[in-house]
């Protein structure tokens, strides 16, 4: 997908500052209001493959990936918890979650207008 000037503006909102103030997984499990023990639940079950592992501790750099999600969104229950595990179990991966509904014009600007709302979303920074 190539992005027009105006769409790559709007990208550029999540800075490293901004990036920065997302949640850590136990923060964001802390202020979990709605499914929560099944987010838990779903959390611990998770087994990351040995070799899923291995490509993230290969990288040079570690990946940033901000996560906007929302605690009430089946969806969300069911993937999040996943890349979660997954960045536990590597250095290669930093994550930081973001509360969705907190956060809407930021977490839209990564939509196109027909998905607005759409969670969860899974953005990779670069270090920048």
């Amino acid at each position: 997908m190539t992005l027009r000037e105006p769409e790559r503006q709007k990208l550029m909102a999540l800075t490293r500052e901004k990036f920065e103030q997302g949640m850590t997984t136990q923060q964001y499990i802390d202020q979990i209001k709605v499914n929560k023990q099944p987010f838990i639940d779903i959390h611990e079950a998770v087994e990351v493959p040995p070799g899923v592992r291995q490509q993230f501790d290969g990288l040079a750099e570690p990946l940033n990936l901000a996560v906007f999600t929302a605690d009430w969104c089946g969806d969300a229950m069911s993937t999040t918890p996943a890349i979660l595990r997954l960045a536990e179990s590597t250095d290669g991966l930093v994550v930081n979650l973001f509360n969705r509904d907190d956060g809407l014009e930021l977490s839209n600007s990564f939509l196109p207008e027909n998905r607005a709302g759409t969670v969860p979303i899974f953005v990779v920074c670069d270090a920048a």
